[in-house]
Formats: C-alpha cells, structure tokens, sequence
C-alpha cells in the first residue's frame, strides 16, 4: 500500500477521537474506537467516535451511514483504531461490510480485535474485497492498546458463551476440527486443571462442568448423541498427553550438529512441554562461554535461552497445523534454522516481519489466547520485536525471515566457527587501562598474543611488553603457553 504524508496526520486525529469514546454496558468494558475518513485526495471528510452519534453507535457506522451519507466515498480512505467487525445484531449491518458497500479502498486500522474467536475476520473480509489494510504506526498502536487495556483484558477472557454484540464467529482455522479418534480420556487432567483454574473457575477434573466449561472455549466438543466430549485439535494439542498418537504433525523434529556428528530428537506432548523440550535441546547441545567479570566466571549460552523460547513459542502458535508438515528445528554450527509450516496469514507480509512491526494476528487465535492465559506468551504483537532486542543485546544479531515453499524460516546466526569460548566482560575491559585493554581486545579477536606481538601492538620494548602480559597473568586474564621462543599468552582457561 502506498503512504501519503497526510495518513500519520489521519491516524493521530483517529486516536483523539477514540479518547472520547462512550461506553455502552455497565457489566462489560467496551472498547474505545476512533475513525476518520479522508477522500481520494487527502482531504478530511469527517470524524467520530464510538457512542458519538448515540450510545452503542459504531464509529464507522456513524460516519459512513449518517454523517457522509450523501458523500461519495468511493476511493476514499478509513483511519479506525479497532478492526472493523463482521457481526452484529438482527437487522444491523457489519461495518466491514459498509466499508465495502461505500467503495472506501484504503483502510487503516490501530488494533486488530483481540476477541479469540472474530480475531482477524474483518481484515480477510475487507482483503477478500480487494480493499487495502494498512496499520498505524507502532508508537500510536502502543497508545490504542494501553487505552483499551480492560477491554483486551475481558476478550482475553471470553470462553464463547457471553453474549457478544460482535457475535463470536468460528475460525476456519484447523484448530477448530474435532478429533474424533481422541476422547476427554486422552487430556491431561493436570493440565487442564491448571487452565480451568487460571480462568478463576472451581470446577473437578475430570467433570461434566469441566467438559461443558472446556466445550464454550472450543477445546472440547460434545458429540452428536451428546453424551461424550472429544477434544478439538486446539484442545488435543494444548492438553493432549501424547498429542502425535493422533496428530503426528504436533510434533517437533530436533537436529544438532556437535563437530562432524549429528544428534537427532523428537519433541512431543502438550504444546507447553514442547516448548520447554525444544529449548531444552538448543540449550543442551549449543557452545557456551566463559566470561570473565573482576569477581567471577560465569557461563553464557551462545544464544539467549529467552529469545529462543520467543521464537519456538511464535513458531508453535502461529503454523498450520494441516497433515503431514511439521515444525523442523536445527543447529548448526554458525546458527540456529527454525522452520514452521505456512506461510504468515494475511495481512503480515515478509517486509513488516523483517522491520519488526508485524501486526498481532495469528492463524490459531484460540491456542495463542490459551498460552497467554497460562503465561506462555507475553502481549500480543510484541514477541518478535523482544526476541530481536534480546538477541542484539547478547551479541548474536538481528534474526531473518524467508519463506521457502509453504515454511516460514527464521534464521538466528551465531558467533561462527572461529567463535572463542572465554571472553573478558565489557565491565572488567572498562576497568583495565589503555594497554592491559589492547592486549586483552587483541586475544579475544585473534586467540593468542606472543610478547614479540605484544610489543609491536603497544608500539614499545619487548621486556615493557613481557611486564604488561606478566601482570595480565596475575590478575588471571591470561595464562602462559609453550616454551622458549614458543611461547604465547591466551585467556585463562580457569
């Protein structure tokens, strides 16, 4: 989609209209939306908010059907700061299909709804129409989410049976489907145990009220004759005890190179121990350093155990689950491949993932709401901006996404094979002066020093050279190699 100077200016007074939104429950948090709408050539048409016409009117509706009524809109653009709904009420029409009906061929959008189950449908359905969706900003998605804060938080509660005024729609999501090979039998009674208590219900497991309970959430599903529940593929895969007895797609194919040999495993279970399995084994089989700080030495993985858990996470959540593909995951020597079947559903596209402002959608709304609940997944839309942010601070690099055949692959490159396993801290390198630094530097990037060497990095006499790397050695930063003429200096080893 192409940008005008004019769209931030749009999006900003969209925001300022959501602020003055009108609540229209007293029993629910409703949310806050913004909406401005902008003709072909950048000129205001006109602005609102929820509630601004009267209690409970749409924005969108509000300014498409009552105050630009007799405008025409075709080719205008929409700036709202919530994703237009799919469904509403006996006699009243969606705004998303408004949109379509107005001509309206740009439409941006502040949050996407973070209702589990209508996640996403406005903007396939706008995109179906070949109306193009764009974002705001991320600064200003910040501000519309932290304003909706208690509005999110009450969707992210939702188990489908509230009466929803954006009617909760099913998802064409696989994750949907009854496995009819499986029963209530083959859940983890603990697990599901720990997620009925999470939502703040005191229900037995195993029990009918437990079932029915599971069943509103679409991670259960009772059968035909009503008398027994079996698990959706949401449901077997956040719950199952051996999820791959049914779906052999669940689980995960693990590789490791350690020098000329290759490790193979399999990770398998609820999702929540794949993820630790799968972080496990990264962890197990990566080169670690030893970092010398003025106190102690300390272990450090070559990649942060945290951001690798960001990416297994995202990875798991957000793949198709369709037959026959799975999630392959691979270190090598110089870096870590994750590839994770499907492609990012619309609208993320490869040039928002690599500038890290992917909007928070997700193909499997219901499983990525359900880690959340239980704390295996932080704020939606922020997971690949903290993974980057904790792999720069630990010095590996930005990570990079390609897509290859129906995967999404990230690629997480590491220190390489001249990688050194024993580092001097950035805190004790500030505290060594000019010339102890220099040598230190000097060993760290080359692996060795010999005095000879020494003496021409400092620019200045080989018995000068010979008392700087002597009283390296006492302080423990290097240790003495070979004999004679042969010898060198190298990080301490101990």
């Amino acid at each position: 989609m192409e940008l005008y100077a004019y769209d931030r200016e749009f999006m900003e007074l969209a925001v300022e209209e959501m602020l003055q939104s009108r609540s229209d429950h007293i029993a629910k948090p409703d949310p806050l939306v913004g909406a401005v709408i902008a003709d072909r050539d950048g000129r205001l048409l006109g602005k609102t908010h929820r509630g601004g016409l009267r209690v409970g009117a749409h924005a969108e509706y509000t300014l498409i059907d009552r105050d630009l009524r007799d405008q025409d809109l075709e080719g205008a653009s929409l700036y709202v700061t919530l994703e237009p709904c799919t469904s509403r009420g006996p006699g009243k029409t969606p705004c998303a299909d408004r949109i379509i009906e107005a001509r309206i061929s740009r439409v941006f959008i502040g949050m996407v709804d973070p209702n589990p189950g209508v996640t996403g449908q406005g903007i396939a359905g706008l995109h179906k129409a070949a109306v193009e969706v764009g974002f705001f900003d991320a600064d200003l998605r910040t501000t519309i989410q932290n304003a909706n804060t208690s509005f999110i938080e009450y969707c992210e509660q939702l188990t489908g049976d509230e009466e929803e005024e954006t009617a909760l729609g099913e998802s064409s999501a696989i994750e949907n489907e009854v496995v009819r090979a499986a029963s209530v039998e083959d859940l983890s009674k603990p697990h599901v145990k720990e997620y009925i208590d999470t939502r703040g219900m005191d229900l037995a497991v195993p029990s009918e009220q437990a079932w029915e309970y599971m069943a509103r959430a679409s991670l259960v599903a009772q059968t035909a004759d009503a008398n027994r529940y079996r698990p959706t593929v949401a449901g077997l895969l956040l719950f199952g005890e051996h999820p791959a007895d049914f779906l052999p797609q669940a689980s995960v194919m693990l590789e490791a190179q350690r020098g000329n040999n290759m490790i193979y495993e399999e990770a398998s279970g609820p999702l929540a121990a794949v993820i630790g399995q799968v972080v496990g084994f990264l962890c197990q089989h990566m080169r670690q350093f030893t970092e010398i700080t003025s106190l102690r030495r300390e272990s450090i993985p070559e990649y942060p155990p945290a951001a690798l858990r960001e990416a297994i996470v995202n990875a798991l959540v957000h793949r198709s689950y369709q037959e026959g593909v799975r999630v392959h995951v691979k270190l090598s020597m110089d870096r870590i491949t994750i590839r994770s079947p499907g492609l990012p559903v619309y609208p993320i596209t490869l040039s928002r993932l690599r500038a890290f402002d992917a909007p928070p959608i997700s193909r499997n709304p219901r499983i990525a709401n359900t880690l959340k609940l239980l704390g295996y997944m932080e704020e939606r839309g922020s997971g690949i901006g903290r993974m980057r942010d904790q792999l720069v601070a630990a010095g590996v690099g930005e990570p990079v996404f390609n897509f290859d055949v129906g995967y999404f692959v990230l690629t997480i490159y590491g220190q390489g094979e001249g990688w050194e396993n024993i580092r001097v801290s950035d805190e004790l390198l500030t505290e060594l002066d000019a010339n102890a630094r220099r040598i230190i530097e000097f060993v760290q990037h080359n692996g060795r020093i010999t005095s000879q060497e020494c003496a021409e990095l400092l620019a200045t006499s080989q018995r000068y050279a010979r008392e700087v790397l002597r009283g390296l050695r006492e302080a423990g930063l290097v240790e003495k190699r070979g004999a004679s003429s042969s010898t060198y200096y190298v990080l301490a080893q101990t």
